[in-house]
C-alpha cells in the first residue's frame, strides 16, 4: 500500500511540474495580416493571445540575478506592459535576439 501512495505521489508530481514549467509554446508574428499570436499548450488546454504588431512598442529583456549570475528571459513591451516570452530566466544573453526582434518589428 505503502508503494501505490508513493509512486502515484510521484506521478502527480511529474504532472505538475510538466504542466508548470514545460509547456509548448509556438509564437507568430505575421506581417500580411499585422497580427501576432501566441499559443501555449499545456496539458490540460491551450490557450491562446493575440495582439496588433502596431501595439507592439519594443522587444525586451528582463533581468535578475542568481548566485551571482545575470539571468534573462525575453519580453514584449505591449502598451506599456512587459509580457515575458519565455517560462523562466536563463544565463544566455538575449541582446541579440531583442536586436533583431526590434529591427523586423520596425520594418514591419
Amino acid at each position: 500500500m505503502a508503494e501505490t501512495v508513493l509512486v502515484t505521489s510521484l506521478g502527480f508530481g511529474m504532472l505538475w511540474i510538466a504542466h508548470q514549467f514545460f509547456p509548448y509554446q509556438r509564437l507568430t508574428f505575421n506581417k500580411k495580416t499585422g497580427i501576432f499570436t501566441r499559443v501555449v499548450a499545456r496539458l490540460n488546454g491551450r490557450k491562446i493571445t493575440s495582439h496588433a504588431l502596431s501595439n507592439i512598442e519594443r522587444a525586451a529583456i528582463e533581468a535578475q540575478w542568481s548566485e551571482g549570475t545575470r539571468m534573462e528571459r525575453l519580453a514584449l513591451v505591449i502598451n506599456g506592459e512587459k509580457h515575458p516570452l519565455e517560462f523562466g530566466f536563463y544565463g544566455t544573453s538575449r541582446g541579440g535576439l531583442v536586436k533583431k526582434i526590434n529591427t523586423w518589428l520596425a520594418e514591419a
